[in-house]
């Protein structure tokens, strides 16, 4: 459990996050954040690399909530407001439920909505983590490990040791800065591309210095 701790509180703020943003935000919320991500998402990677990434991120929405059919059978299971298809004897039974709770449908297909814009947020940012862990990978995340493995090939040769304490550290910050952007996939406020850059050169700098302070008898 003590070793876990970490993970559970990860999965706990996905999962309050998720709730949050299904139950509470509003769609014109969802669209200003969107919207305003875009904006920056522009001005910081150039209009043509902006276009190329939302591109992809509207590919992979599509292919995973539209083409796939989830879209249209949560809308048919937890919205009856129209009878679902090939079933032409239940239209008055349709037509008694969608009177019945009129309001309600209607507040459940607002939140459908809003579950799905916020998913395509999400897909959005990662796409542009995606991005900057591929423009970092070379010039941060290969010096780094090169150094941190001719930094432990050294120590190995001589009388000097590894931390264990530099190694707690380096692994806790690694595993803080590989959660860090799955936490801020949902993040109910506009994020710039600059915070997913600054979390790709930590971990480059955090999986080098990792491999560095590696004991001597692994």
């Amino acid at each position: 459990m003590k070793r876990n701790w970490k993970l559970t509180i990860c999965v706990m703020v996905l999962t309050i996050q998720v709730l949050f943003g299904m139950l509470l935000l509003p769609n014109e919320y969802l669209d200003k954040i969107l919207n305003s991500e875009q904006e920056y998402i522009s001005t910081e990677v150039g209009q043509d690399k902006a276009a190329e990434l939302q591109n992809s991120a509207v590919e992979m929405f599509n292919k995973a909530i539209v083409e796939s059919g989830v879209y249209e059978k949560i809308h048919e299971k937890l919205t009856p407001i129209t009878p679902a298809k090939n079933s032409k004897q239940d239209n008055g039974l349709y037509e008694h439920i969608r009177k019945m709770g009129r309001s309600s449908w209607y507040y459940v297909s607002k939140r459908i909505e809003a579950c799905f814009k916020l998913f395509y947020i999400a897909v959005l940012r990662l796409e542009v983590f995606f991005f900057c862990m591929l423009t970092a990978f070379p010039f941060i995340l290969v010096p780094a490990t090169w150094r941190g493995i001719k930094m432990r090939q050294k120590a190995r040769t001589n009388f000097s040791y590894s931390s264990p304490i530099m190694h707690k550290y380096a692994t806790s910050a690694l595993f803080t800065f590989i959660f860090a952007p799955i936490v801020a996939l949902l993040m109910p406020f506009p994020l710039m591309p600059v915070v997913f850059a600054v979390t790709a050169v930590f971990i480059g700098q955090c999986t080098g210095l990792y491999i560095a302070s590696i004991q001597k008898r692994l």
